[in-house]
């Protein structure tokens, strides 16, 4: 990877060699986006959709918490009128910090919108993910939050992860990709929820 790559995440996204090169992922990320309204503060999420979000940043007047120094670095060359806040910890791969130092730190601010992803979801176990860390610290962050969105692709809709975030009701927008199945249970049991709006791109 070249040196100047590093300085926007999507790119360093888009060298791995497994589904993070999916389309659906850049699709969702651009849809996210357009929630973003000026004076607000917003946290955006690590993931690969997070990444992802940082392509179509509006040049605005808004304040980004991120815990993430490629997204905070790529945000900062994109957006001049933002004001970009970095949180510190120790660092693990893609730049990201999320031990009890970071926790405390994201813990500090009131976020407008929270951009979240995960590993799954659905309206039995609620959005699930992979890792206890995560999956704490996303819960403190929406606990804080005005607004959630979740981001996830189609495959991830019914799937469940390890550790449970939220119960499904706490996420007030999930932003996913049109499927071919769009009468399957999953999605035919969360449009049920009168909290939840649902954007397919």
């Amino acid at each position: 990877m070249m040196q100047s790559d590093l300085n926007m995440p999507w790119k360093w996204t888009l060298e791995n060699d497994d589904d993070e090169r999916n389309p659906f992922f850049d699709q969702i990320a651009q849809s996210a986006c357009k929630h973003i309204i000026e004076k607000s503060t917003i946290n955006i999420n690590t993931g690969t959709t997070g990444n992802m979000m940082v392509k179509y940043l509006p040049n605005m007047e808004f304040t980004l918490v991120t815990n993430s120094t490629l997204i905070a670095n790529a945000a900062y060359k994109k957006c001049p009128l933002a004001n970009i806040i970095v949180i510190g910890g120790k660092m693990r791969t893609r730049g990201v910090c999320d031990d009890d130092v970071a926790y405390q730190q994201l813990s500090t601010f009131k976020y407008d919108i929270c951009f979240l992803t995960g590993e799954g979801f659905s309206i039995e176990k609620g959005l699930t993910n992979s890792s206890r860390k995560t999956s704490r610290l996303h819960n403190m962050i929406l606990s804080r939050t005005c607004k959630s969105i979740l981001m996830l692709p189609y495959f991830k809709i019914g799937y469940k992860g390890a550790f449970k975030v939220v119960d499904a009701t706490q996420i007030d927008v999930l932003i996913t990709n049109k499927i071919l199945d769009s009468n399957c249970d999953t999605m035919i049991n969360l449009k049920m929820l009168p909290s939840l709006s649902i954007e397919s791109v």
